[in-house]
């Protein structure tokens, strides 16, 4: 890769909501949801947090 001389931060932000284990997580303009699996009194709306 060629050096810039620019520095990259990334960040990343996390929202919980109402729905139990629930969490929209966004970065570089994507986001995502993570939800716990049912048998984990999740909701299994979305990724399983511990599988990203």
């Amino acid at each position: 890769m060629e050096e810039t001389g620019i520095e990259l931060i990334e960040s990343a932000t996390a929202l919980i909501g109402r729905t139990q284990y629930q969490t929209v997580v966004n970065s570089g303009g994507h986001g995502l949801i993570t939800d716990e699996p049912l048998k984990a009194d999740g909701s299994d709306t979305g990724m399983n947090p511990f599988s990203l």
